[in-house]
Order: structure tokens, then C-alpha cells, then sequence
């Protein structure tokens, strides 16, 4: 009995794979997924937020820090001794950081963005984005790869930066197609 279920078995999954490939029935589409930024450095302490596309989120760093989750956006947070708060982001976000804040580290799925003392500041790198776009208003960030290449950007207050998939970090002078990242103040 086993052996005839496996025979009909056999000749089923046989001749639908030569009428799909004979007479040219399509077959479902695969899924792919947009690439989300990377968890491996965040500490598995960590806590999620997200938002939906008609909300955003305020959040709060033990510093006084305020971060600006914008709509349609993930973001991973945890801490790490001595180093502060990393995330990971997808979407976009602002960021008011206070003095008592060391630094935030936010990892994208097109590379890092680290934001040290006092300042206002803006990212945005949706799931699979192209590249990941900095805007600082006040303050220091420093953009650069997610890989073993060399080479990193400081940005200063005014100043927009971009860190390509793949690519190294450069700045850019708004134009036609550049997004709004708009820090929550500018001073």
C-alpha cells in the first residue's frame, strides 16, 4: 500500500512538472524581500518600535534624548556599556541629543550613521533602500560603509550626506530628488 502511495505520488508530482513546463503555465511568482537592517550589533536586550503609515513616535533615551519615529518605520534599540545606544532603522527618523547622551549608533541596510553630543540630526533608509541619507541641523554625525571598506564622512552642522548601498559616503548639496529630512529644530 505504501509503495503505491509513493508510485501515484511520484507520477503526480512528474507530470505537473511537464504540463507547466511543456505548455508554458506560469508559475507563482517568488517573494523577495528588501534587505532590513542588520540586528547583529544590537544587544539582544534590545526593544522594537514601529510605526504605521499614518503615525509617528516619540521615543526617549535614558539621556533625555528624543528620537522621532516617522511613519512606516522600524527601529531596534537597545544599549551597550560605555558605548551607548544602538539601533537599527528602517524608515526614518529625527533626533534631538542632549549632552548627557554619549552617542547613537544606527545601523541601515546601506551602512552606519553615528551621532555624538548635543545636536539635532535626521536619517532615513527604508528595507532595501539605495542608500542611506543624513541631514545634521546641529551637532557632529559620521556616515560610513557596512563593510570592510575604509573610509568614513564627517558631516557638520548644515551639511547632508549619503551613504550608497555598497558605495562610500559622500556629501551632497540638496537638489531635484534629494528628500525633505528635515531635523525636528534647527537652532
Amino acid at each position: 500500500m505504501l509503495r503505491i502511495a509513493a508510485v501515484i505520488a511520484i507520477v503526480f508530482s512528474g507530470s505537473t512538472m511537464f504540463y507547466t513546463r511543456y505548455f508554458n503555465v506560469p508559475r507563482p511568482p517568488t517573494r523577495t524581500y528588501a534587505a532590513r537592517a542588520p540586528l547583529n550589533e544590537v544587544p539582544e536586550q534590545s526593544t522594537q518600535f514601529e510605526t504605521d503609515a499614518g503615525h509617528s513616535r516619540e521615543i526617549q533615551l535614558r539621556g533625555g534624548s528624543l528620537l522621532l519615529l516617522r511613519p512606516s518605520s522600524r527601529l531596534t534599540l537597545g544599549y551597550l556599556p560605555l558605548r551607548g545606544a544602538v539601533a537599527a532603522l528602517d524608515g526614518e527618523m529625527a533626533i534631538e541629543m542632549t549632552k548627557q547622551d554619549l552617542v547613537l549608533d544606527v545601523r541601515t541596510s546601506s551602512g552606519r550613521a553615528g551621532f555624538g553630543g548635543p545636536g539635532s540630526y535626521a536619517i532615513r533608509c527604508e528595507a532595501g533602500c539605495t542608500a542611506m541619507l543624513v541631514t545634521v541641523g546641529a551637532g557632529e554625525a559620521r556616515i560610513r560603509p557596512d563593510s570592510v571598506k575604509k573610509g568614513g564622512l564627517e558631516l557638520f552642522p548644515g551639511d547632508k550626506g549619503m551613504q550608497p548601498k555598497n558605495g562610500l559616503p559622500e556629501k551632497v548639496t540638496p537638489g531635484d530628488g534629494w528628500p525633505a529630512l528635515q531635523p525636528a529644530k534647527v537652532p
